[in-house]
């Protein structure tokens, strides 16, 4: 007899277990590793903290690499390997997947729904367009260095306020359809995207700023 769900096979006389199709435990954890990062319950609360959680998460992890860069910026930025590395990694684990994910939400929007390509359809396109546009964020990075923050910053500003464009103008739910509609996760996420978007001009901004050429500075009498 064979379970409906592919688990187990027995012997049809006997009864006896022939070949057991569960999980072992490598894939019972990453099973639960998945679920957790669906956050699939239905605990609102619960899964606004797991959010904020998570997030906190990724601050703790964005401020400690730039701690560690600044710490050794006036003595490895112009020598070392190793510092340019983890300069690069740095920028692209922290605007860089950002982009990438503001990337993606563009493409969602922008194949058409029978796209394919070289075997790929919609929906990996999708994905293959966050892995390219991830991976040259730290290309952009490793060769421009400081400069790549602010860039990115920009590009993050533009990719997230056209993702919110787009959706309005291909779907019946834009922002305040949404949230008339009751569509709360369509009207959450363009909120999400809109704040992001201020977060990243803001940054942008100030990045440009301080890598202006400090023109206030007054000659020094001559004794």
């Amino acid at each position: 007899m064979v379970l409906s769900e592919y688990v187990a096979v027995f012997d049809g006389a006997s009864g006896k277990l022939t070949r057991n199709f569960s999980l072992p435990p490598v894939g019972e954890a990453s099973a639960w590793i998945q679920g957790a990062h669906f956050v699939q319950f239905g605990h609102w609360p619960l899964r606004w903290l797991y959010f904020l959680g998570g997030l906190g998460g990724c601050v703790m992890i964005a401020t400690g690499m730039l701690f560690w860069l600044r710490s050794r910026e006036s003595k490895l930025a112009n020598t070392s390997l190793g510092y340019r590395m983890v300069e690069a990694l740095t920028i692209g684990g922290v605007s860089g997947i950002v982009l990438a994910t503001t990337a993606f939400l563009v493409a969602n929007r922008l194949l058409p729904a029978n796209a394919a390509l070289a075997g790929l359809d919609r929906a990996g396109l999708e994905v293959r367009v966050f892995w390219l546009v991830w991976l040259g964020t730290f290309l952009h990075a490793a060769f421009l260095r400081e400069r790549a923050w602010g860039q990115q910053c920009w590009a993050i500003a533009v990719a997230g306020m056209a993702a919110v464009i787009l959706n309005a103008a291909t779907t019946p739910h834009d922002i305040i359809a949404a949230l008339s509609g009751g569509h709360w996760a369509v009207a959450i996420m363009d909120i999400v995207l809109i704040a992001g978007t201020g977060l990243a001009l803001w940054a942008a901004l100030r990045l440009a700023h301080k890598a202006e050429p400090r023109s206030d500075l007054k000659a020094m009498p001559a004794e």
